[in-house]
């Protein structure tokens, strides 16, 4: 009984954190097409937007990571639940 309360806490953390990583990903992606915006204006560095662009892809893998794991998460309350994993 433990290991499933455990496993429902487990999948609303992940499902907060898709919603956190799906923001943040948001932001990442207003800010990246304002420093291309920038940098085409000659107002930041080749540095400075490689910057934006690796935190927005970083964003981009989070989104991935946290889906997988909220996934993962709701296959385990299934079986669980039904007795089936997928």
């Amino acid at each position: 009984m433990k290991q499933i309360h455990n496993t429902y806490l487990s999948f609303q953390s992940a499902l907060k954190e898709c919603q956190l990583a799906k923001e943040q990903l948001r932001a990442d992606s207003i800010t990246w097409k304002e420093s291309e915006e920038k940098w085409r204006e000659g107002m930041i560095s080749m540095f400075e937007l490689l910057e934006k662009r690796n935190q927005y892809m970083r964003s981009k893998a989070e989104i991935i990571r946290t889906k997988l794991q909220y996934s993962l998460q709701k296959r385990v309350i299934r079986f669980y639940q039904e007795g089936t994993f997928l």
